[in-house]
C-alpha cells in the first residue's frame, strides 16, 4: 500500500485511487479474495454477494412483447415496435 501527500490511497494493483481508508481496504479485496458465489445458471462466479443477484437479472426471461413474424420476444412493447420496424419493414 502506498499513502499519496495527499491522504489519497492508491493500489499498486491497478492504480486506482481511494479518499477513505475503508474504500481503498474493500477494493484491495477485490484483487485478493476468491470468486465464491457461483450463478446456478452460467457458471459464472463473483467475489461479492451483491453482484451475483445483479446479475441474476440478466436471467429473468420475463419477454411478454412477441413478433407475430418471427417469434422473438421482448421486455418492452417499444422494443418489439422497433425491431418490427427494422427487420420486417417490407412484410
Amino acid at each position: 500500500m502506498y499513502i499519496h501527500e495527499r491522504s489519497d490511497y492508491f493500489c499498486t494493483e491497478c492504480t486506482k485511487t481511494f479518499k477513505s481508508e475503508d474504500g481503498f481496504k474493500r477494493h484491495t479485496l477485490t484483487h485478493t479474495e476468491k470468486k465464491r458465489f457461483l450463478c446456478d445458471v452460467c457458471g459464472k462466479t463473483f467475489k461479492e454477494n451483491h453482484k451475483l443477484d445483479a446479475h441474476m437479472a440478466s436471467h429473468k426471461d420475463d419477454r411478454p412483447h412477441v413478433c407475430d413474424i418471427c417469434g422473438k420476444a421482448y421486455k418492452h412493447a417499444q422494443h418489439l415496435r422497433r425491431h418490427i420496424k427494422k427487420d420486417h419493414r417490407e412484410q
